[in-house]
């Protein structure tokens, strides 16, 4: 009998042990599943409150149930060590022989059959040990209970079988001491497994909807990357274009300088002209009745000036608006580097972000696409970049800087073209002034050589006529000399 319970209490712990080190793989394994997820979730968890309290949550229950499951463990052990020294030792002895309890049980039990066959007694196997305990595990504690009683039955029974042949004293004290040990002993090796168990199903279910809750996250979260990726990529393309654009209309602006420093000389040179005209008809008509020939002549010189001084005028202007179209287009081209370089690295780390997302041939197309050529260069195209990056990308600090900075960097781009627009508007100005003044300068000349030559020809007739009148004088003062002699 006591060979019997002994075995019976030996078996239980075993299979107590070997419940224990298997839910100790299981809780490895689930630790090995939530480290996957917490490493997934990297990405989002910073962001979504739920799946970081989640993960935590798994973490913390699973690092309960390795806990109890090293207390169970550790308990297991303490109890067979327990049974091997405390159990079998006794300090009494057999009727009829010298031999020690303690090595007579241990005859037994190597050779159990014996109690089998010749005293009918027999021990629960490993497997109905185990099957109770797994239709129990959700009810340990009952389960416990209930083991303890059958321990106290088999404990009377074995108990009954030594009082008749044991001489030793005091063995009844001995022998419940040993039964309350063995008892206390399931309690500790119950109480962890039961607190395991009990939560597990619960536990394995919280961490399976983790999973779930951050595989779907993560793939809404690449979709809304390659989104905001795409966004950007198209940002990033159109200032990649942007400063040759810049710098064409800097050329324009360098074209528009030289274009009105060259008709400004011409103004200058026709202002000249027609100054010398008017002094030179000041020198030779002093009097001009402006009503007459020369008087109009004079009217178109000083129209003519007017014009030039005009001419030049915008010329200075358009002179002015090239250097200030120079100076922005510098801003421009700054501002356009720095945001560049803040939208590259945004969308370095996008790309960093969506390689940690399971599908790497995301992270192969955002590249791709990045490469495309922006051909649309235009204020509108700017525009309606801006009018795309709404707040609801993942990087809304980030991309609220990038819509002010290209905010910025449109009103620049719409400055300059502006100011261009202004430009050659004056230049034609320039151009279509300086036309009408040098047609006006060559009616002009026509007419002051007109007059000149009008002009030459009545002093040739007074000169003629002075010339007869002096010849004519002449003859009569030869006559009257004559005259005068006679």
């Amino acid at each position: 009998m006591w060979a019997g319970l002994w075995r019976t209490v030996n078996t239980t712990f075993s299979v107590i042990g070997e419940f224990a080190l298997n839910a100790s793989y299981e809780v490895v394994k689930l630790k090995s599943t939530v480290d996957g997820i917490k490493t997934k979730a990297a990405v989002v968890a910073a962001r979504n409150a739920t799946i970081s309290e989640r993960v935590k949550k798994s973490e913390v229950a699973l690092s309960l149930a390795e806990q109890y499951m090293a207390k169970c463990q550790n308990a297991t052990k303490e109890a067979k060590e327990f049974i091997k020294t405390k159990m079998i030792v006794a300090s009494s002895k057999f009727d009829g022989d010298s031999k020690k309890k303690e090595e007579r049980v241990k005859q037994l039990l190597e050779n159990f059959t014996v109690c089998g066959s010749d005293h009918n007694v027999t021990s629960t196997s490993l497997d109905v040990v185990k099957a109770e305990i797994e239709s129990n595990l959700t009810s340990l504690a009952k389960w416990g209970n209930k083991t303890k009683m059958l321990w106290n039955r088999s404990s009377e029974e074995a108990w009954a079988a030594i009082t008749n042949v044991s001489t030793g004293t005091n063995m009844r004290q001995k022998w419940d001491g040993v039964l309350t040990e063995l008892k206390k002993h399931l309690d500790a090796v119950v109480t962890p497994l039961a607190n395991v168990t009990l939560n597990w199903s619960v536990t394995e279910e919280e961490i399976n909807e983790t999973e779930k809750l951050v595989t779907t996250t993560l793939e809404d979260t690449a979709r809304k990357l390659v989104h905001e990726h795409g966004r950007l990529c198209n940002a990033s393309r159109l200032l990649t274009a942007l400063p040759s654009e810049m710098n064409l209309l800097k050329e324009k602006a360098v074209h528009y300088s030289a274009t009105v420093k060259s008709l400004s000389e011409r103004a200058n040179e026709n202002a000249q002209t027609t100054g010398q005209y008017t002094k030179a008809l000041g020198t030779i008509f002093p009097a001009v009745d402006s009503g007459s020939t020369s008087g109009a002549t004079e009217h178109k010189l000083e129209m003519v000036n007017r014009q030039s001084e005009s001419a030049q005028a915008n010329a200075a202007s358009v002179l002015a608006i090239a250097d200030e179209v120079l100076r922005d287009v510098k801003s421009t081209n700054d501002t356009v580097g720095g945001s560049l370089n803040a939208l590259r690295a945004r969308l370095g780390r996008i790309k960093e972000n969506v390689k940690n997302i399971p599908g790497a041939e995301r992270a192969r197309k955002l590249e791709e696409r990045c490469d495309v050529i922006y051909e649309n260069v235009t204020t509108e195209a700017m525009d309606d970049i801006i009018a795309l990056l709404h707040s609801d990308l993942m990087g809304v600090s980030e991309v609220e800087k990038l819509r002010a900075s290209l905010g910025s960097i449109s009103t620049g781009w719409k400055g300059v073209t502006s100011q261009l627009d202004e430009a050659d508007n004056k230049t034609k100005a320039v151009e279509a002034s300086l036309a009408s003044t040098e047609k006006e300068m060559e009616e002009s000349k026509k007419s002051f050589v007109e007059l000149l030559t009008s002009k030459r020809g009545e002093l040739c007739a007074v000169r003629a006529h002075l010339d007869a009148l002096k010849k004519y004088n002449s003859s009569l003062g030869v006559r009257v000399n004559k005259a005068l002699s006679d």
